[in-house]
């Protein structure tokens, strides 16, 4: 497994900016790229709690996505302080789900429009309702 230091390129700056030295060298993240990390300020723990939100994006002609385009995207998004988690296409790829991390909606309707990209709605997500009817944060 890579050290941490190794992951230190794909977390937003404010969060890598946050984390002092001390970190394990086995600390990783779960298959959706959620860190799982005590983090220190200073001499007290902070308990980092990023709202989640739901974008829908629409599309006038059919979306077909690619790594140079996402590549871009998350570029946008770390100077943005926004971390893209993942996206649902559509069938006839003329609308888009996705799922993302940051600190208000505004942040990511910024980086939409660097990106050039629909920001249609945009809602916080608080839970995840799972087949069984419980109830589990997406946040924190």
């Amino acid at each position: 497994m890579p050290a941490f230091g190794d992951y230190a390129s794909v977390l937003p700056r404010r969060l890598a900016a946050s984390i002092e030295c001390g970190l394990s060298n086995d600390a990783a993240g779960d298959e959706y790229g959620h860190w799982n990390l005590a983090f220190r300020a200073g001499s007290g723990k902070v308990a980092m709690a990023v709202p989640v939100f739901m974008i829908e994006r629409r599309y006038a002609e059919m979306m077909t996505p690619e790594a140079e385009g996402a590549a871009e995207v998350n570029l946008i998004n770390d100077d943005q302080d926004v971390r893209w988690l993942f996206s649902f296409l559509t069938a006839d790829k003329r609308k888009m789900y996705c799922l993302y991390e940051a600190e208000s909606a505004e942040a990511i309707r910024r980086a939409a429009v660097r990106a050039g990209l629909p920001a249609d709605v945009i809602v916080e997500i608080s839970d995840r309702v799972l087949p069984d009817g419980a109830l589990h944060p997406v946040a924190g």
